[in-house]
């Protein structure tokens, strides 16, 4: 009948766009009390947007697909009292800025609401620069480092830091039929 063809069509579109979905995100991670971050891909604008919450007057940072500080070249990304900073895994130090020319991360918002500031920064999926990780639009697990501070960033000390590691989550295409 007509109303079984097109129960079938619905969910044949449905199905299928969920199959193609190119939107993933690790959803809220928890990396400790008050400091969370959240990497939103979306594989039809080829940008990622991450959302970093934490404490007011504190630093964040976050290494991408690292398993330890002894890394090398693993993208970091910083949000401190002068804003938010690309760097990168360098081993057993502070790491280094990302070049002038490869600070991708672009902040879109930084807002403070009792005490909690969230910050909000989009960028390319793959930007070929060689210390940045490459987002991919297929589920996969990321492993991440963080360390948190007050202020401006700096040495985190003992106990101010850890690790994750998170899958993303593939997100439904919605479809209007």
């Amino acid at each position: 009948t007509n109303t079984m063809k097109k129960i079938t069509l619905i969910l044949s579109l449905l199905i299928s766009a969920y199959s193609f979905a190119q939107n993933i995100s690790t959803g809220q991670v928890a990396l400790t009390s008050g400091y969370t971050v959240q990497f939103d891909v979306d594989g039809t604008t080829s940008v990622v947007t991450m959302t970093m919450i934490l404490p007011e007057n504190d630093w964040l940072a976050v290494a991408l697909d690292a398993t330890g500080m002894g890394s090398i070249n693993k993208d970091v990304v910083i949000y401190d009292s002068t804003g938010l900073q690309d760097r990168y895994l360098n081993g057993f130090q502070v790491p280094p800025y990302d070049s002038a020319s490869n600070q991708d991360w672009a902040q879109s918002s930084n807002i403070v609401t009792d005490g909690v500031r969230t910050v909000k920064a989009t960028r390319a999926l793959n930007t070929s620069d060689t210390k940045d990780y490459v987002f991919m639009t297929s589920s996969t697990t990321l492993p991440l480092l963080w360390a948190k501070g007050s202020g401006t960033f700096g040495y985190h000390g003992r106990n101010n830091a850890g690790s994750v590691s998170y899958t993303h989550l593939t997100l439904p295409t919605i479809c209007s039929v």
